[in-house]
């Protein structure tokens, strides 16, 4: 009960950081449909992932477990298919970056909502992974 409670509040608190810091993932729902979220997707990673992770498995050993990412974005995948109405994905404009001292520049250009929903997914499992440390 306790890694259940933990996981609703560790990934509720990570959709709802995902969607101010992601331009493209906009949240429009309340706090109880925040919550309702973060436990479908709590339970999604507990136990639709691990099965995609076993399905993928002869992959997922040739690439040396570098496949294992794209049985996380399956899995948001499915949950955004879960909750048309509480998230919406779009594209969006990155308008560039510069960093002078080391001569970087990165152009401005569209994001699609295939890379919105990979780096949605990659900051969700960040920032579960960075709370689990943590607390």
């Amino acid at each position: 009960m306790k890694r259940l409670f933990r996981s609703l509040v560790f990934y509720t608190a990570a959709i709802y950081i995902a969607g101010k810091l992601v331009p493209g993932f906009k949240l429009e729902t309340d706090w109880r449909g925040l919550m309702v979220s973060g436990l479908t997707l709590a339970v999604l990673f507990a136990f639709v992932n691990p099965f995609l992770k076993f399905l993928f498995l002869p992959i997922n050993v040739l690439t040396m477990g570098l496949f294992s990412f794209v049985s996380q974005i399956l899995t948001f995948y499915i949950f955004l298919q879960l909750f048309p109405d509480n998230f919406h994905i779009e594209k969006w404009d990155f308008s560039g970056w510069d960093y002078v001292p080391l001569g970087l520049h990165i152009g401005s250009f569209n994001v699609g909502p295939f890379v919105t929903i990979v780096l949605s997914t990659f900051l969700i499992s960040f920032i579960v992974m960075l709370l689990s440390v943590i607390l």
